[in-house]
C-alpha cells in the first residue's frame, strides 16, 4: 500500500455541478486550459485519478455539465458552461483564479482569510467555493457572515464537525462536500434544501435515507459506501458516482431520470438493472464487469455519449463500441486486441488512452489520431493518490482527513 502522494505541480480535475443553471444537462465538451505552465499542468478526466496532455499542446479536457477544476493541490475551480471552451486558469495554495479573478478559497491558510476580509462585493460574489477546515475562530465569524449576505449559495467544502450546524446556518450551498454522514446529517441537511451535488461518504446502515430530505438533489458521490445497505437513493438523482464502494443495479430502477453513472474502483451486482436506466449516457464501468456484461451494455444503451474503461481488466475487446455511433467521450486504460474500432467512430470528440497504450501501440495512436483529426486524442498517466480518486475531489486539507479516517480503518487503496 502506497501513501498519498500528487506529483503534478498543478491538478486539473473535473467533477458535478456548481452550477445555477437548473437541473437540466448542459453540452459536453472539449476545453483547452491553458494555466501559463503547460509542461507541468495535468488535467484529470473525471472521475479517473488520470492527467492528460494533447500533444504538442495544452492541457484538454472532456467537461460536462458543470465540472470541478482542481490545481496547485487545495484551490477548486468549479466550473460552469459560460466558461468557454478556452480556460485562463491561476492557482495557488490559498486559491483559484479564472481570467485572474479569485473563484474559490481555501481558509486555512491566512493569505485567503487576508482576501476574504478585504474583499469588495463584487468579489465576494464572483467566489464559486469556499473551503472550510480545523477551526473557526472567532476572527473568521465577521467575514463569513459578509460573504453570506453577498454569496448565500457559494459553494461549501466543511470539515469542522463542531462548526457544521454553524457554517449552514448563514449560507445556503447548492454543493456541499461533508466527510460522512452521521447521526447528525438529518438536523444539519434539513433546512437545506436547495443542494443540488453532494459529496460524502456513508457507512451505516439506512444513512442514505437523510438524501430524501433535498428535493433538489441531482447529484451525488459517495466513497466508501455500500449502497444498498445504506439505504434508498432520492428518485430525482441525474448523475450518481461511487467509489470504493459496491452498487446493486437492482436497486437503481427507482433512479428514473439517472443520465450519469460512474462505478470506477467499485465493484456491482445485478447488472440486469441498468435496463431500468433508458437515459443513460455517462456509463463508467466497474472493475468487475465482464467482457460479455461490456458488450450487452453497449449494444442495450445505443445513445451512450461517454464510455470510461479504467482498471477493467476483463475487458480486452473494444468491438463492441461499433454500435455506440452516438459516443462523444472515450477515456480506456488497459490492454486491447485491436484499437481500431476507434478510427471507425467519427462522432468521437475526445479520447483519452492511457500512457501505457501510447507506448504499447504508438503506430495504433498515430492512426486513431489521423482518422480523427477533429478530436482531441489525450495521453493520460496514472495518478496515485492513495485510497481513491475521490479524494481529488476536495482540498488537501479534507484530502488529508479522509486519507487519515481510511487509515484507521483499514480501507483499501487501489491502484
Amino acid at each position: 500500500m502506497r501513501k498519498l502522494a500528487i506529483a503534478t505541480a498543478a491538478v486539473a480535475a473535473l467533477l458535478p455541478a456548481l452550477t445555477a443553471c437548473g437541473p437540466g444537462p448542459a453540452p459536453a465538451r472539449v476545453v483547452r486550459i491553458d494555466s501559463g505552465v503547460a509542461d507541468t499542468v495535468g488535467v484529470l478526466s473525471f472521475p479517473d485519478h488520470w492527467s492528460g496532455q494533447v500533444e504538442g499542446g495544452h492541457p484538454a479536457a472532456w467537461l460536462g455539465p458543470g465540472r470541478f477544476l482542481i490545481g496547485s493541490l487545495n484551490a477548486l475551480l468549479p466550473y460552469q458552461k459560460d466558461d468557454g471552451e478556452h480556460l485562463q486558469l491561476g492557482f495557488n495554495d490559498w486559491s483559484a483564479r479564472l481570467a485572474g479573478r479569485v473563484v474559490s478559497l481555501d481558509l486555512s491558510k491566512d493569505s485567503a482569510f487576508a482576501w476574504l476580509a478585504h474583499a469588495s462585493e463584487t468579489d465576494l460574489a464572483g467566489l464559486r467555493l469556499v473551503s472550510l477546515r480545523d477551526s473557526l475562530p472567532s476572527t473568521l465569524r465577521p467575514a463569513l457572515k459578509r460573504l453570506a449576505a453577498a454569496n448565500p449559495h457559494v459553494g461549501l467544502t466543511i470539515d469542522i464537525q463542531a462548526a457544521v450546524n454553524e457554517i449552514l446556518a448563514l449560507f445556503r450551498p447548492r454543493v456541499l462536500m461533508l466527510p460522512e454522514l452521521d447521526s447528525s446529517a438529518s438536523r444539519q441537511l434539513t433546512p437545506q434544501r436547495q443542494i443540488e451535488t453532494l459529496i460524502t461518504s456513508s457507512g451505516d446502515s439506512g444513512s442514505l435515507d437523510v438524501l430524501r430530505l433535498l428535493p433538489n438533489l441531482r447529484q451525488l458521490l459517495l466513497d466508501n459506501t455500500t449502497v444498498d445497505r445504506a439505504g434508498q437513493l432520492p428518485a430525482g438523482l441525474e448523475a450518481l458516482t461511487v467509489t470504493d464502494g459496491t452498487v446493486d443495479l437492482n436497486r437503481l430502477g427507482s433512479l428514473p431520470r439517472l443520465r450519469t453513472l460512474v462505478l470506477t474502483g467499485s465493484e456491482w451486482r445485478g447488472v440486469s438493472g441498468l435496463a431500468a436506466l433508458p437515459k443513460l449516457q455517462w456509463l463508467g464501468f466497474p472493475t468487475n464487469a465482464t467482457q460479455a456484461e461490456f458488450a450487452a451494455i453497449v449494444r442495450a444503451h445505443s445513445d451512450l455519449e461517454v464510455v470510461e474503461l479504467i482498471g477493467v481488466g476483463s475487458v480486452t475487446d473494444l468491438a463492441p463500441l461499433r454500435s455506440a455511433r452516438h459516443l462523444r467521450a472515450l477515456t480506456i486504460d488497459g490492454r486491447y486486441r485491436d484499437l481500431g474500432v476507434l478510427r471507425d467512430l467519427p462522432s468521437l470528440e475526445f479520447v483519452g488512452l492511457s500512457k501505457q497504450i501510447w507506448t504499447d501501440a504508438p503506430d495504433q495512436v498515430a492512426a486513431i489520431r489521423a482518422a480523427l483529426p477533429a478530436a482531441a486524442v489525450v495521453k493520460v498517466t496514472p495518478l496515485c493518490l492513495g485510497s481513491g480518486w475521490i479524494l481529488l475531489l476536495v482540498p488537501v486539507a479534507l484530502l488529508v482527513m479522509l486519507a487519515g479516517r481510511r487509515t484507521r480503518r483499514a480501507w483499501p487503496i487501489p491502484h
